[in-house]
C-alpha cells in the first residue's frame, strides 16, 4: 500500500513541477569533468561516448594514474561522497554542476540528467547503484565543484594513452614475445648441445 502511495504522489507531483525539455538545452553550455585511469575500459568507454555525443572540447579528463593531485583530489572525492570507483563523472550545465555519477553511465541520457536535477531541485549524486540529491545551497555541493574544477589534466598522459595499446592486444603481444623468446632460448639450448 505504501508504495501504491508513493507511486501516486511522484505521478502527481510530476504535474504539479513544470517540466523543463530538451530541446530548451545547448550543447556548447555542457561540460563534463571525469577522474578515470588509462587502464579502466569503463573509463575510455564514457570518453568515446562524450565525445561522440558531445564533441571532444565537451570533457576534461583527469588522470589519476601517476598524478598525486589528481589522486588527492579524487581521495577528497571518496571522503565526501563514499565514491571509490572510478570513472567519477561530474556533469555541468552553464557552470553549474548537475550530477556526480560514480562508474560508466548512458551518456545519451545526460538532458533528462541535467533536467532531472533541476526539477529536484539539486545535484544528482550517483554512488554504488543509489541515487541521491544534494541541495543546492549545501556545503556538499559547493566542495564538490571544487573538486571537480581543480583537477590537473596530464598532458604526458593524453599523449601516452593515444598511443597505447590495452586490453586484449597487449596481452597478445606480450605473449607472443614470450613464446618467440622461450623458442629462441631452446633452439639456442639444442644447437649448443649438438
Amino acid at each position: 500500500m505504501k508504495l501504491k502511495a508513493l507511486f501516486l504522489l511522484l505521478a502527481l507531483g510530476s504535474l504539479i513541477v513544470p517540466r523543463i525539455e530538451a530541446e530548451e538545452f545547448e550543447s556548447s553550455k555542457v561540460h563534463f569533468y571525469m577522474y578515470g585511469a588509462y587502464w579502466c575500459p569503463h573509463c575510455r568507454n564514457v570518453k568515446e561516448s562524450i565525445k561522440e555525443h558531445f564533441g571532444e572540447e565537451t570533457l576534461t579528463y583527469y588522470e589519476i594514474e601517476g598524478v598525486e593531485h589528481n589522486k588527492n583530489k579524487f581521495e577528497e572525492l571518496y571522503l565526501l561522497t563514499g565514491i571509490s570507483g572510478i570513472p567519477a563523472t561530474a556533469i555541468f550545465y552553464e557552470g553549474e554542476i548537475y550530477a556526480v555519477i560514480e562508474g560508466e553511465f548512458d551518456v545519451s541520457k545526460t538532458w533528462q540528467i541535467i533536467t532531472e536535477a533541476k526539477n529536484q531541485g539539486g545535484v544528482i549524486l550517483v554512488t554504488s547503484g543509489k541515487a541521491y540529491i544534494l541541495k543546492w545551497d549545501s556545503q556538499e555541493v559547493q566542495k564538490l565543484k571544487e573538486i571537480f574544477l581543480s583537477g590537473k589534466v596530464n598532458e604526458t598522459q593524453k599523449k601516452a594513452e593515444e598511443k597505447s595499446i590495452c586490453g586484449p592486444a597487449s596481452v597478445l603481444l606480450l605473449s607472443m614475445g614470450a613464446i618467440y623468446l622461450r623458442k629462441r632460448n631452446y633452439s639456442t639450448e639444442v644447437s649448443s648441445n649438438v
